[in-house]
């Protein structure tokens, strides 16, 4: 199974580059009032796509047509032993992420996948990794300012602890700030 969710991790960091690049080399040919729209947002979210008690991430966004936007991001996160949910010692975890926006007027439905994987240690390193799928709202200013969004996840994966199960739901919410764009 381990095999399958590297093959996923490929392929999601080969579409989340193809995306990125893309963008950016889009924006470099021409100054269309798409490539304007170009954001960079900073947050720290509480659960969501960590499992965990927090992750602070960046991502990038930018339009795709007039309602629709791309997010791009990588999240990190560590957590010292006892003090994250389940008392393991300590987590450090990354979570790339795409995401999906369609709305206007700073209000978004937020769709996206992403790849969790942490490690656990000391003690030995453990390494846990599954796929988040999510489905929210995302309040984004079109200007800068504050940047908040709160999701609904659920975790795919041979790793959940719950009972065997390989489906987690689970849930997040996110405070941040979006830049301000270049003049």
């Amino acid at each position: 199974m381990k095999t399958k969710f590297l093959m996923l991790f490929k392929l999601l960091f080969l579409l989340i580059y193809i995306v990125f690049f893309n963008g950016i080399s889009c924006s470099a040919q021409e100054s269309s009032k798409f490539s304007e729209n170009n954001q960079h947002n900073i947050f720290l979210e509480f659960c969501g796509n960590s499992f965990f008690i927090y992750n602070i991430t960046y991502d990038f966004s930018f339009q795709i047509a007039k309602k629709q936007k791309i997010a791009v991001g990588l999240g990190g996160q560590y957590s010292p032993s006892g003090i994250n949910m389940l008392f393991r010692p300590s987590v450090t975890g990354i979570y790339p992420q795409i995401n999906y926006l369609y709305g206007e007027n700073n209000a978004y439905l937020e769709v996206g996948t992403g790849y969790t994987f942490f490690w656990f240690y000391p003690g030995g390193v453990e390494l846990s990794q599954f796929v988040p799928l999510r489905i929210g709202y995302r309040y984004q200013k079109d200007n800068g300012g504050l940047f908040w969004k709160i999701a609904f996840v659920t975790f795919w994966g041979d790793q959940i602890w719950w009972d065997g199960y390989k489906v987690t739901p689970w849930g997040g919410v996110a405070f941040g700030y979006t830049f301000k764009k270049r003049e």
